[in-house]
């Protein structure tokens, strides 16, 4: 199979370098000794460099020596973007599947709808990465929404943010006990909703 000819350059947008147009045929199976012929994506990855799961935009499977689709041949495969090609013997009527190749179409120029704001950048499709100082989907609040809470007597909160909020814990110092049961993380969304409230913090008194 002769893909066609597409201009592309390569890029770096995701975790693999990504070239637009359709990739080579590729196949990592035969069907010849179970009948059975899976190219699945995860599959093909280990084998062949393709672009982000999320750039991939269209694919094709056909018949390595002629090319014909499963629909010209008869045969009952799922052949789809995510799961990449499955065909069972089983399900054919000769018991067994052709030797299948699949192309992917890599869609490079990522493009986010809506937009990302606040000198955000548009990393993969719908995808913003924030610029430092804001967070949420489209890089739309500002991060201290999800500033760490008061710490509370006699005990620490550490907090871990990122573009999608913050995730806090809380414990009391050693020597010291919650005045009532502490949550096992309070989390912060983008616009700054906590959950549990952070009014829930309690302090910490003497052990003893």
């Amino acid at each position: 199979m002769t893909p066609p000819s597409v201009t592309g350059v390569p890029g770096t947008t995701g975790h693999y370098n990504c070239t637009q147009g359709w990739t080579s045929a590729m196949s990592v199976t035969t069907s010849a000794i179970t009948g059975d012929e899976l190219e699945t994506i995860s599959d093909l990855r280990r084998r062949y460099e393709f672009c982000d799961d999320e750039m991939i935009v269209s694919i094709r499977c056909a018949d390595l020596i002629s090319e014909k689709t499963a629909e010209e041949l008869g045969q009952k495969v799922t052949c789809d973007m995510t799961q990449g090609l499955i065909c069972k013997g089983a399900d054919q009527a000769g018991g067994k599947c052709a030797d299948y190749t699949v192309q992917l179409y890599c869609d490079c120029e990522a493009s986010c709808s809506p937009a990302c704001q606040n000198g955000g950048s548009c990393l993969l499709p719908n995808t913003c990465g924030c610029s430092n100082g804001f967070m949420g989907a489209q890089c739309q609040y500002p991060a201290n929404n999800c500033a760490s809470p008061p710490t509370p007597q006699n005990a620490q909160v550490t907090c871990q943010q990122d573009s999608s909020g913050a995730r806090c814990t809380v414990a009391c110092n050693q020597g010291y006990k919650p005045l009532w049961a502490i949550a096992p993380s309070f989390t912060c969304s983008p616009d700054g909703t906590w959950s549990p409230d952070l009014a829930e913090i309690p302090g910490c008194v003497d052990a003893i």
